[in-house]
């Protein structure tokens, strides 16, 4: 009973799990870099329980970046990290860094406000990429104006096109009933014709080879079957076209869309329109957009 309660007092008197939660973005490397202050300062499972908590976030937080907030606690057995990664600083904005806003791409637009600035377009306007949206400029005096920091928000209605198309016509090979034989004798790789026959102009050939010698003498009958065959053009199911057609260009349209950040756009619509070229049917899906089309001429010359 002695030796119980004397390895009970030892196995309470140990940390035996340590937990570490992070929130944020590089949570991972956060955790893998508290763990090693921790292991660094023998604080890991089997340690004596004798942590100070408070003095253990202070060092953590002095010691891994990218921290805001680190708590540290034990509950018996357990030692509980927990910490928050920073919060990146928002972009000050400064009144007097003088600039426009133009539109990022073309459209119409949908509401237009400026915060400051003044506005230039209006709702129900057709915008090209480019255009200036809120001139960067703000008047003193009846006469006189000085340049500031454009800031506001200009919605457009956009699109996104993508065009697939396939023939509605596809060959079709059919057998005339006409066919011919021909057959030649094969022994190690050389052979001499036994019956010959011209093929035809379009015809398929199938070959059956018929071993008849020996284990150490092979001695192969070679024997070719020529069936001519004709091609005629056959009309293909449009439905089953129109439905192949549908799917390649919406997913067209969305990689059009995927490429300028589908986050920053709303969805308002989809829709495929059909046409015909010569034997061919052309799909074009659309999707209609909505977003924030004011941005600065340094962003639209980045690309961003």
């Amino acid at each position: 009973m002695a030796l119980c309660v004397a390895l009970c007092a030892l196995f309470l008197g140990r940390l035996w799990f340590v937990d570490i939660s992070v929130a944020g973005e590089n949570a991972s490397q956060s955790r893998a870099d508290i763990r090693a202050v921790l292991t660094e300062r023998g604080i890991r499972p089997g340690a004596s329980r004798n942590v100070d908590g408070e003095l253990l976030a202070r060092i953590i937080e002095a010691e891994v970046p990218g921290l805001s907030h680190v708590s540290a606690s034990l509950h018996g057995i357990r030692l509980l990290l927990d910490a928050s990664g920073e919060e990146p600083v928002p972009g000050l904005y400064d009144i007097d860094a003088a600039r426009d806003l133009v539109a990022s791409r073309d459209g119409i637009v949908l509401s237009a406000s400026a915060r400051s600035g003044e506005l230039c377009v209006q709702p129900g306007d057709v915008v090209r990429r480019g255009q200036l949206l809120i001139r960067g400029e703000e008047r003193q005096t009846t006469e006189e104006t000085r340049p500031i920091a454009a800031l506001g928000e200009v919605m457009v209605r956009t699109w996104f096109v993508g065009e697939a198309e396939l023939p509605l016509v596809h060959a079709k090979q059919t057998w005339t009933g006409r066919e011919r034989f021909s057959s030649r004798l094969r022994i190690l790789g050389m052979e001499w014709p036994l019956t010959e026959a011209a093929g035809f102009a379009s015809e398929r050939v199938d070959t059956e080879v018929l071993p008849i010698g020996g284990l150490f003498i092979p001695v192969e009958i070679v024997r070719e079957r020529h069936r001519e065959t004709r091609i005629e053009a056959e009309e293909t199911d449009v439905g089953l076209v129109e439905q192949h057609l549908e799917r390649l260009s919406m997913a067209s349209a969305a990689l059009r869309l995927a490429a300028e950040d589908a986050s920053g756009f709303e969805t308002l619509r989809t829709w495929v329109d059909y046409s015909t070229d010569g034997n061919a049917l052309i799909a074009r899906a659309v999707i209609e957009a909505r977003t924030d089309a004011a941005v600065t001429r340094k962003t639209l010359g980045s690309g961003e």
